[in-house]
């Protein structure tokens, strides 16, 4: 699936940069989406997404970091279902 308009970016953009620093170890098992997101002067970043369906919270790991994850909250798991899951 791609992504390719602001109004489906910029919602993600605001998921992730919203997300809360989860103290503890991670021992995650593999994460339901990938996510790649290339900036205009073409700088990418790598994500993890845990996306349940059944799940009011979801969670996110950048790639590069992969000993912390970060909890996104109930509005803006809502708003990445939408997105991703319909």
């Amino acid at each position: 699936m791609k992504l390719d308009s602001s109004s489906q970016i910029n919602p993600m953009i605001e998921s992730i940069n919203s997300a809360n620093k989860m103290d503890g170890a991670v021992d995650m098992a593999e994460g339901d989406f990938d996510i790649r997101i290339v900036q205009d002067n073409s700088t990418e970043k790598h994500f993890h997404l845990w996306l349940d369906k059944n799940s009011e919270r979801s969670t996110i790991m950048d790639v590069g970091d992969t000993h912390t994850i970060y909890s996104i909250s109930e509005s803006s798991t809502k708003t990445l279902k939408d997105l991703l899951l319909d």
